[in-house]
């Protein structure tokens, strides 16, 4: 794969997000589903990503290119210029429908609702410290759609899974803004951190994981369980607890552990938690 292109989709954050589609499946699905599910699902979250990913470096071109700390970007840098990742957002977009119409008709439907809350989520911080909630928002879509791929009727169970991706992305951005605080504030973007200070905006960050914990507790409550999934949610909410042990308002340095490795480990936690819940416990 291009070096480029590579860089484009971000694919360390991509393979951390495919489980929010996958848990979706697997809470929707009556049998264990076909690859064909499998694979169309995959493409989707990857493509869709992509355009959320490529359009976001169009937008924040000028923003990314005055931060110390994302003038290495593909645009700031030269390394693309702003007509070629606009180019591969529509190629990017064009694989997303088609993967949604591959998967069945109200996939199809919905798809143009997910590419506007793709567009949409890189302008929230110019004018809302909502941005984070917004973004939680965008991917908590995921499971959702996930659920849609394997049974083309809404089902209210993915709903708490939703909640829990929504308070998880949005806690770790939180996290993850915080290293911008000083150049957000000069350059007046919009922030939690901005808005309420670092120590205040890493309270509000662990309130949004304990409330992401409870949709899963929640969701536990509706699901056919077994000792799988509770010992799953255990481990979940140590990493939560280790996440926010690794960053203080006087110590940042380890935000990108934080943020990559952490939630990868989450991530990767939460698939295998549903994984053999499905299979251990024959939820139907």
């Amino acid at each position: 794969m291009n070096i480029k292109l590579w860089k484009l989709l971000r694919m360390r954050e991509t393979v951390f997000a495919l489980p929010l589609a996958y848990t979706g499946v697997l809470v929707s699905a009556q049998e264990f589903p076909s690859f064909r599910i499998w694979f169309f699902v995959t493409l989707a979250l990857v493509s869709a990503r992509a355009v959320g990913m490529s359009l976001n470096r169009v937008f924040d071109a000028k923003i990314d290119a005055a931060n110390p700390r994302t003038q290495h970007r593909l645009i700031p840098s030269g390394e693309m210029s702003v007509l070629s990742v606009s180019v591969a957002s529509f190629i990017f977009a064009a694989i997303f429908i088609f993967s949604a119409w591959q998967l069945n008709p109200l996939c199809l439907k919905i798809s143009p609702c997910v590419l506007f809350f793709l567009v949409t989520y890189s302008f929230f911080k110019r004018f809302s410290a909502a941005s984070h909630l917004y973004l939680g928002l965008t991917e908590g879509i995921a499971p959702i759609a996930g659920g849609l791929a394997v049974n083309p009727h809404f089902d209210v169970i993915t709903l708490p899974l939703a909640v829990f991706v929504l308070f998880w992305i949005a806690g770790l951005d939180v996290i993850y803004s915080c290293q911008d605080f000083e150049h957000d504030k000069k350059a007046g973007l919009h922030s939690i951190p901005v808005t309420f200070g670092l120590k205040k905006a890493l309270w509000i960050s662990s309130g949004f994981h304990i409330l992401s914990v409870l949709s899963l507790l929640i969701l536990g409550t509706f699901l056919k369980t077994c000792w799988i999934y509770w010992v799953g949610c255990l481990g979940i909410s140590a990493l939560f607890v280790w996440q926010h042990c690794l960053v203080s308002p006087k110590n940042l340095q380890k935000v990108n552990v934080a943020f990559f490795t952490t939630n990868k480990i989450i991530s990767l936690t939460l698939l295998t938690t549903f994984l053999l819940n499905h299979i251990v416990c024959h939820r139907v």
